[in-house]
């Protein structure tokens, strides 16, 4: 009775223990009969707050009847055959359930376990990883030690990479040994620092091509990095671009400036020059060659005709002097030009080596003057110590097999060469471009080659260069030959011709006027004077019939040379008018010749030449 006792106790205290697990369990329990009817359930679906089934109603039929046609059949099934069987997910109104009919000789144990809220976790997820695997921007998930654990299509897809080749790599494969160190020594130490960072970096390709990046890190607890990356190389380009375009449009004003400054420079430079040479005119004039100071004078003119070639290279590089191509004799051109720029940089030993024979070219000689001085300077540039430079030309044949872009033909070739520093092929591939220079700021405008290329360009050319780091340059021109006979200077009378007649002289720099007067009266003529456009229209109403020409002042305050033109010829159709300026012939003087002018002439002029131009216009 003893152990019968104990047996019955042990079997009370099961039952209790059984009974507790089950009310006190947190998972819903209904358990049913072999029938299907509810016996009992527990707390946990008592506090469900679902609608409670009736003890006797059959499960899936009578409660949650819904489902009668699939889950009331799965559990007869179960009943009969003892079986457990799983339904993972089972929506039952806004709850989604996971399901597990538990068969036992008596019936079956269903055990309710409510994942609303783990299927709207993996719902969310799944949405964050299609719009991870759905964006634009490379996404990756980096360990620790800066190796790959997850990345997204578009990641991969802008280093050129697939996926497998990166997932467990280092990021390090991604970047050059410059961008790593900046990586370790400022975007790390700013991660670390800050759990965050953003900037631009360059990343490397798999076929080693680079492109500039936007990077956005941030520092997750477990020290693993999100890394979002997006190309922005062509918006960089596009800036850099508008960048290089501003600049351009600030250098084009300076240029603009200078330009208008060199124009005005060289006009007020010519009158000035004008005032010498007729000063020195008058004065060697007045004297006998035997005077010991008729050398000086003599003197001073030459060098009054050196201001006035390089006032006009200065209007040629104003661009206000209109281009004359002639056929010319190079060896003649390219010695006078060698000894010209020997006397420009004299710590520089200029030699110059050229066939005696040279064919003739078809050149304007003020924009090929311009190219050698440009590539001279250019030269002395890269000698910063001085040294030499060679100038030599030749005739050179181009064939029809010739690796030179040019027709067959015949050309002449044209090099410079120096000793300096040389180029790389970077460079060299560079150096014709508009802006383009290796000198500091402020010491070249990167428009020297450039305008070097575009006049030889515009003579049917073509400029070469040869040059290695530390070895110098050699720059080569080919121009074509020309097919016509030189046209050589006329060797001209020096006198003075003679005339008679009344001129009216308009010059708005009084002492211009006063010695240009005087070298007209010398001429043998009576003149009138005038120092502005309305002096001369007062002055021609008055005494118009006793004028025989007008030498007109292009440039003028208040009314220009043009204007006062137009106004005489209202008062005289048929007058005779010649322009006297310190400009070259541009547009401007073209115009007004155009409307009837009779002659154009340069300050300083030469006097014997505006004497004999004087007397043609008077004679006709």
């Amino acid at each position: 009775m003893t152990d019968k006792k104990a047996t019955n106790m042990e079997r009370r205290k099961d039952a209790q223990l059984y009974c507790a697990l089950f009310e006190h369990n947190p998972l819903e329990i209904i358990v049913v009969d072999l029938e299907g009817r509810i016996v009992k359930y527990n707390m946990a679906k008592r506090n469900s707050g679902d609608r409670l089934p009736n003890i006797g109603d059959v499960m899936y039929r009578d409660y949650a009847g819904r489902h009668k046609n699939d889950m009331y059949q799965e559990m007869m099934e179960c009943l009969k055959s003892g079986k457990t069987k799983i339904f993972p997910e089972q929506v039952y109104g806004d709850k989604i359930l996971s399901i597990t009919i538990a068969a036992f000789p008596m019936g079956a144990a269903i055990t309710a376990v409510d994942i609303t809220d783990l299927k709207l976790a993996e719902k969310k997820l799944h949405q964050q990883s299609q719009a991870m695997e759905a964006s634009i921007d490379g996404l990756a998930i980096l360990s620790a030690e800066q190796k790959f654990i997850y990345v997204n299509g578009s990641y991969a897809e802008i280093y050129g990479y697939d996926r497998s080749e990166l997932v467990g790599k280092s990021c390090h494969l991604l970047y050059d040994e410059e961008e790593l160190e900046k990586i370790e020594d400022n975007i790390l130490l700013e991660l670390r620092n800050n759990k965050c960072y953003k900037g631009v970096t360059r990343g490397r390709k798999k076929d080693g091509s680079s492109f500039f990046q936007e990077i956005s890190l941030t520092a997750l607890e477990n020290d693993s990095i999100v890394c979002v990356v997006r190309d922005i190389t062509e918006r960089v380009m596009a800036e850099k671009e508008k960048q290089m375009f501003e600049e351009s449009l600030r250098m084009m004003d300076k240029m603009r400036a200078i330009v208008t400054l060199a124009g005005g420079f060289a006009h007020n430079f010519n009158n000035i020059l004008t005032v010498i040479l007729g000063n020195a005119l008058m004065a060697a004039m007045s004297m006998g060659k035997s005077d010991p100071n008729y050398y000086r004078i003599k003197q001073i003119e030459e060098q009054v005709k050196r201001g006035s070639d390089l006032a006009g290279q200065l209007l040629g590089f104003a661009r206000v002097e209109k281009y004359d191509v002639k056929t010319t004799d190079m060896n003649y051109f390219l010695g006078k030009i060698s000894r010209m720029l020997a006397q420009a940089r004299k710590e520089f030993s200029i030699s110059f080596h050229m066939n005696d024979g040279l064919y003739p070219a078809d050149i304007d000689v003020g924009q090929m003057e311009q190219v050698l001085t440009n590539l001279f300077f250019n030269a002395c540039d890269a000698m910063p110590g001085g040294g030499d430079i060679v100038l030599s030309a030749d005739n050179w044949i181009i064939g029809k097999d010739s690796a030179l872009p040019l027709k067959p033909g015949r050309y002449i070739k044209i090099s410079m060469a120096d000793r300096g520093v040389g180029m790389d092929d970077e460079t060299k591939k560079r150096i014709f471009e508009p802006f383009f220079t290796t000198k500091e700021i402020g010491k070249g405008s990167g428009l020297g080659l450039a305008t070097v290329y575009g006049i030889i360009k515009g003579h049917e050319g073509i400029i070469d260069v040869f040059s290695e780091p530390g070895n110098g340059a050699t720059f080569s021109i080919y121009l074509p030959a020309s097919n016509s006979d030189v046209i050589a200077d006329k060797v001209e009378n020096r006198s003075i011709a003679i005339g008679s007649g009344a001129i009216l002289l308009v010059d708005d720099e009084q002492s211009a006027l006063s010695i240009n007067k005087e070298i007209l009266e010398l001429m043998g003529y009576r003149v009138y004077t005038a120092l502005s456009g309305k002096q001369a229209i007062s002055i021609y109403q008055k005494r118009g019939d006793m004028i025989d020409l007008v030498i007109l002042d292009m440039i003028m305050p208040e009314m220009s040379g043009r204007k006062t033109f137009e106004l005489l010829q209202k008062i005289n159709p048929r007058i005779k008018a010649m322009l006297l300026t310190g400009y070259a012939r541009n547009e401007e003087a073209e115009a007004i010749m155009s409307q009837g002018c009779c002659g154009f002439f340069q300050k300083p002029f030469d006097a014997s030449q505006i004497s004999r131009e004087i007397k043609r216009v008077l004679d006709e």
